[in-house]
Order: C-alpha cells, then sequence, then structure tokens
C-alpha cells in the first residue's frame, strides 16, 4: 500500500458525505517506463503474432464447441447435465489456453485451507468472489470453476467471446440505463432476482456462479465498495484474493482500467511472463447477522480479501471511476451521476500526492491521468 495518508476528496458515499480517497489514483493504470516499452518493442516483434494467432484459433475453436454443444438450447433455462459438463469442461480448457497465450505460463495458486481433505469438507459455495482488477481474473476464474459471471450488457456482442458467455449461461446487466435501487447490485430487482435464483437453485442445476462485487474494475492497490448482489440469499460464498503483480521498473501493467482493451490486450502478449496469484480463502459460512445484513456480509468478506491482500479498502464505486475513462460520454455519464449524489453540483476532481508506489507526483500529474501507479504494498508489489 502507498506510505502516505489517505486524501479526503471528492465524491460522495451512499450516505451522502464525501467519499475519501487514497493518495494514488486507484483507477488509471501505472505509465510504462522508457525501459519498458523498449523491451515491449523487442520481445513484441516475436511473442505478439504468435500469441494473436493463438488467441484467434483458441477462441475459434472455443465458439465452434459451444456453438455446437448448445445447438437447440435455451441459455435461460437449466441444461441437461451431459451437456452442462461438457460445455463447461470446453470453456475451462480454453481459459486456460487463452491465460497462456496472454503470457500467464504459470498459476501460482495458494489455498489459506492446505488440507485437500479438510478443503472438499467445507460447505459447498454458492457463488466465487474476487476481488477485480482485469478480464485475466475471469479467465482464471473460469478455468479453476467452470463459472459463469454477471457481465455488462455490452460484452454480449462481443466477437466470440459473447456466444461463449451466452452459451456459459452469464446474467446479463445494463448498468448505464438502469441502476440498482439503493446499492448498485445488478439493473433492478431483475439481475438481483436471477443472481438469488442461481445461487438458491440445486448443485448442478446451473454452471457455477462467479461475481465481481466491487462492479468495475480498479488498479488492484485497493478495494472499493462491494454491491450486495453475492451476498442477499444469505449462503456461503468462496473468496478469491487475486493479485496481477508487475515491474514498476521494465513491467507492464496488468490491470485492465481506464484504457483501450485492444492496446492493453497486445500490451500483455508483449510480456515473456505475466504473474498471476490466487489465494482461495476458507469458504465464508455467514453468522446470523450478516444473513440479516447483505450490507454487513459484503463488508466483512471485503475486509477477509483486503486483508489478503494487504490493501485498504474505501467507498468509491464505479461513478468515482468514470471521470477518468477515456471516452467524453463515460466521463459526461460520471460527472452527472457525481453531481446526482452531491446535491446536483458537481463535485471538484480529487487531488493525487503520490502513485501508488509511494513516489510524489509533480504538481501537473496531481490531477492528471497519470496519478496511477503500481503498488508497493502486498496487494500489487513489483515482480522480481
Amino acid at each position: 500500500m502507498a506510505a502516505a495518508a489517505p486524501v479526503a476528496s471528492v465524491g460522495s458515499t451512499r450516505g451522502g458525505a464525501a467519499a475519501e480517497w487514497p493518495p494514488f489514483n486507484p483507477f488509471v493504470r501505472h505509465p510504462t517506463s522508457t525501459l519498458g516499452k523498449i523491451k515491449m518493442a523487442f520481445a513484441g516483434i516475436v511473442l505478439v503474432p504468435v500469441r494473436v494467432a493463438g488467441t484467434f484459433v483458441t477462441l475459434l475453436l472455443l465458439w465452434l464447441w459451444v456453438t455446437v454443444f448448445s445447438i437447440g438450447a435455451d441459455s435461460s433455462l437449466p441444461y441437461p447435465k451431459g451437456r452442462s459438463k461438457w460445455l463447461v469442461g470446453g470453456c475451462k480448457f480454453g481459459a486456460r489456453a487463452l491465460l497462456f497465450f496472454y503470457g500467464y505460463w504459470w498459476l501460482h495458486e495458494d489455498y489459506v485451507v492446505a488440507d485437500p481433505v479438510a478443503r472438499a469438507a467445507q460447505p459447498l459455495p454458492a457463488v466465487v468472489v474476487s476481488n477485480h482488477m482485469s478480464f485475466i481474473e475471469v479467465l482464471y476464474i473460469t478455468a479453476r470453476y467452470g463459472c459463469c459471471f454477471v457481465s455488462k450488457a455490452g460484452n454480449r456482442k462481443l466477437p466470440f467471446v459473447g456466444a461463449v458467455a451466452d452459451a456459459m449461461q452469464c446474467i446479463w446487466v445494463d448498468r448505464e440505463h438502469s441502476r440498482s435501487t439503493g446499492d448498485g447490485s445488478g439493473s433492478g430487482g431483475s439481475t438481483s432476482s436471477a443472481i438469488i435464483e442461481r445461487m438458491n437453485a440445486p448443485p448442478g442445476d446451473w454452471p457455477p456462479l462467479a461475481l465481481f462485487p466491487e462492479g468495475t474494475t480498479t488498479t488492484g492497490h485497493i478495494m472499493i465498495h462491494m454491491r450486495t448482489g453475492a451476498f442477499l440469499a444469505g449462503a456461503p460464498v468462496q473468496p478469491v484474493a487475486m493479485r496481477l503483480p508487475f515491474s514498476r521498473v521494465y513491467g507492464f501493467d496488468p490491470a485492465f482500467s481506464c484504457t483501450n482493451i485492444w492496446l492493453h490486450a497486445l500490451g500483455l502478449m508483449s510480456q515473456p511472463v505475466n504473474h498471476l496469484y490466487a489465494t482461495h480463502l476458507p469458504v465464508y459460512v455467514p453468522s446470523a447477522a450478516e444473513k440479516a445484513d447483505p450490507h454487513l456480509f459484503a463488508n466483512n468478506v471485503r475486509a477477509a480479501i483486503a486483508g489478503t491482500l494487504g490493501v485498504k479498502t474505501y467507498e468509491l464505486e464505479w461513478m468515482h471511476k468514470l471521470q477518468y475513462e477515456l471516452s467524453p460520454k463515460k466521463q459526461a455519464m460520471g460527472a452527472r451521476l457525481l453531481a446526482d449524489h452531491h446535491g446536483g453540483v458537481p463535485p471538484p476532481p480529487p487531488v493525487f500526492t503520490h502513485d501508488a508506489f509511494g513516489v510524489p507526483l509533480r504538481a501537473a500529474e496531481a490531477r492528471g491521468r497519470t496519478g496511477g501507479g503500481g503498488d508497493k504494498g502486498k496487494g500489487r508489489e513489483s515482480a522480481k
């Protein structure tokens, strides 16, 4: 975590008070150094063409696989067990292959419950929950658990990916046109109802469900407000703490936040090796108080994940991130949402004093997009 004290700044929490920010921008990636760009150029000449070809072939085969095994199926209803087994199995293999072509040769996995017998004896979780930095966690959790996800509706139109997600019975939400009442846990009651239905269904009826309760990506240096969708059913959850470390001297920040997806994918492919660390916490069984209060449940699970990562928590949300997006449309939407939550007056932008390595920013950077950074804490330390 950054060494400097947090900066109280703009925005608003759900109670209307000013939101506190860290001293670095938690939504803007660390800029790639000159040395890092040179490394990307030389390594990318060899790696990128091979990996782009491998990714395309994998996506094409995966699309063919789900197309064949979903013929005549209604993705809004549970699949027969045999169909589901083949679909999920193919998607798990395809997700692991995609990770390989993005430079994740090895997956560093750790289990707090180390004994496999004791781990298997834990209550069956209704949902997998994790912090969220990139589409890389989506691929990892798919490869590890064969999960489906709650995803923004725009992803449904992506070539190959949308068809695979549809076949895996993802839950789609259009958050730009419908914000959840009170907590933002989905696209109104329909999304929450679909989540609860999946979580309460008999095991095996649906693919395992995974959620990123933060509702958007950050750069991994902090954890932000968790929405309550994953916790409304009061059922056990499987927390996973994810880290994507990189070298701030010559590396490429793998966080997919406020950047172009195509350039970001090429950046990942230009790295000889990328690193992923996943710590699987014990299955979290809610207390009676947590079952009665989804906010308490969400906050306690967030605290468990943040404690594992060694990062702080802040009550920031998707609307706070929008002001740093590349799209003017999203920036305008962020300003409007912040104004609505701040009495109709857009609050001034926060001032950042350091990057997340603890390096002081120049005055010109304090309010700029380069206010982000890597993290010198446990959550995002440099890879050696």
